[in-house]
């Protein structure tokens, strides 16, 4: 029978008509797989085992993830805004684009409107904070073993991708290190597109969204997620609590009129004028010094969190913070932003400092284990923690630390570029900003400049670490450590050095890391040799303050130049 079939229709053509047949039962039983819009995170959680990277064992471990998202100064609501808080099962968390996340996006398109600038490269931050938990310790009770590891970082979000309707995936690769602390290995990002799916050949997209039996977002202070299945039990949930938020409108009493206004037009949220360069040109008997820094547009400019673990509320007004290291994690803000290469001039005896118009943002996250959905419903009804301590209903663990800029003033020039906004102005900043920029500093010489010779900022950061890696160094923190020794006159010492001592770097994403994103000089122009002399021709030795803790992001340590504070004394040949 088969032959007479070959026979009849020939080889070529039988071939035809098999291949039909077979195809046909396949497209009955296909089906097609559209993922919904919004984000996807699928985590690949490691650990290191005798030096090999291996999947972490989740019999005995369970995962909270919480995400923030980073909203600009026209939402109605925080800068950080939780969108999603849960119990990480294995499957990729899903997001969906609509409620907080869709809000945010069409906030950040709106705030691009009033500019009058293109969205199309911009990008937000999700902060993800991970808890990595022993299982077993919390069904024995033994909260001081509960927490195996922890870590913050982000991931980047275009808006506009939201407002469309795409969906994304993003791979998180993350290793759990020493010290309680995860770090990221890699973070890869692609489109979900429609998908032909035929059984047992590929996976349909599946997602955990934000499920209320697993989380419980109170409001932008407080939420909880539950770390066992079975929630009849008595095993505790995590909780967390916005303990402190400092922002420019909580300074704006504190600093001199003109240095805090809005960010855009009738927007209730304030910017500030941010030291990004302080040249301070002591003694009569010096040389003029000048110093510019900018960023080209070429590069994308990512505004970098900052982060740490410790116990800094109870710290306030005592303790001393156990921390010895701040981390450094991925962008809140990032696009093609133009900073020109302007400075600062200085002769003998005065001093120039730059700064550009930003928001910068300082809050503290403490944590607690709280019992029983009754203890929960209060928690996140407002109840002071204290009592809730007190009465056996919760247990404190520690504070998470973050710290950013949320946006940065700019204006769109001839060429349709973002300008940030930014100048230079004679004089010290305010001098109690100044005092905290010292408290989280120590003074190291970072070079002698002959007159004619100059060093460029590149060169001066590598000294301490590679430039790329941490770029323009924004004293944050001592925005923060003035206004907490404004509210708490009996600040503990040690706290307000550890807070000053936060820097939110600005960097550029160069090609393969090379140093090329950070523009600006320091030059000793020495008499300046024209019709009125300004200085003497002697040699000046450049000192810069750098953070007193070290400054960590993935294999990096370092100590970091904070404000790029430059001090330049006239020496002897």
């Amino acid at each position: 029978m088969a032959i007479d079939i070959i026979n009849r229709f020939g080889k070529k053509r039988t071939a035809i008509l098999l291949a039909i047949a077979i195809a046909i039962p396949i497209i009955a039983i296909t089906t097609i797989s559209i993922p919904p819009p919004g984000i996807y995170i699928e985590l690949n959680l490691l650990e290191n085992i005798n030096g090999r990277l291996r999947n972490l064992n989740m019999n005995s471990i369970g995962v909270a993830i919480s995400i923030l998202a980073t909203a600009p100064p026209n939402y109605n609501g925080s800068d950080f805004v939780p969108i999603y808080a849960g119990r990480y099962s294995g499957e990729s968390i899903y997001i969906p684009a609509e409620g907080k996340l869709l809000d945010i996006s069409r906030a950040w398109e709106k705030e691009h409107m009033i500019h009058n600038a293109k969205i199309d490269e911009f990008e937000y931050g999700l902060i993800i904070f991970v808890h990595i938990l022993n299982l077993t310790a919390i069904k024995n009770g033994d909260y001081r073993n509960i927490e195996i590891s922890r870590y913050v970082d982000t991931i980047t979000v275009k808006p506009i991708d939201i407002i469309n309707g795409r969906a994304v995936e993003y791979r998180v690769s993350m290793e759990m290190g020493n010290k309680r602390i995860t770090r990221t290995l890699s973070i890869g990002r692609k489109y979900l597109s429609v998908e032909f799916r035929i059984p047992g050949m590929v996976k349909i997209y599946a997602a955990s969204s934000v499920d209320s039996q697993q989380s419980l977002i109170g409001d932008e202070r407080r939420w909880c997620i539950h770390l066992v299945a079975d929630k009849t039990s008595q095993y505790p949930s995590l909780c967390y609590e916005r303990k402190m938020y400092i922002a420019p409108e909580n300074m704006s009493r504190y600093l001199p009129q003109g240095y805090v206004s809005p960010c855009i037009p009738d927007s209730s949220r304030t910017c500030m004028k941010i030291p990004i360069m302080i040249i301070e040109n002591i003694g009569s008997r010096s040389g003029m010094v000048t110093g510019a820094i900018g960023l080209p547009v070429i590069y994308r400019s990512n505004v970098n969190l900052v982060w740490a673990v410790g116990n800094f509320v109870k710290s306030i007004y005592g303790a001393i913070p156990l921390v010895s290291s701040i981390n450094v994690g991925g962008a809140t803000i990032s696009d093609f932003y133009r900073l020109s290469a302007g400075g600062c001039i200085t002769i003998p005896n005065s001093v120039c400092w730059r700064w550009i118009f930003a928001r910068p943002i300082y809050a503290i996250y403490s944590t607690y284990y709280v019992w029983l959905s009754e203890y929960i419903s209060q928690f996140l009804g407002g109840l002071d923690t204290y009592t809730c301590i007190q009465q056996g209903m919760c247990v404190y663990t520690n504070d998470t630390a973050i710290s950013s800029i949320t946006y940065l003033g700019y204006a769109i020039e001839s060429d349709g570029k973002k300008e940030i906004i930014s100048n230079a102005s004679l004089g010290y900043p305010p001098s109690a900003l100044i005092s905290f920029i010292f408290r989280g500093t120590s003074s190291s010489n970072a070079t002698k400049l002959n007159v004619g010779e100059e060093i460029t900022l590149a060169d001066i950061i590598g000294k301490y670490g590679p430039s790329y890696i941490f770029g323009i160094g924004i004293p944050v923190g001592a925005i923060a450590a003035y206004f907490i020794n404004a509210i708490a006159s009996s600040a503990n010492p040690a706290l307000l050095e550890f807070v000053s001592a936060f820097s939110v770097g600005i960097t550029q994403s160069t090609p393969m890391g090379i140093e090329g994103g950070l523009e600006g000089r320091i030059r000793n122009y020495g008499s300046a040799a024209g019709k009125v002399s300004v200085g003497y021709d002697v040699p000046v030795v450049v000192y810069v303050r750098v953070s007193s803790y070290e400054y960590v992001m993935g294999s990096y340590r370092f100590k970091v130049p904070i404000g790029i504070y430059f001090t330049v004394f006239g020496a002897s040949a």
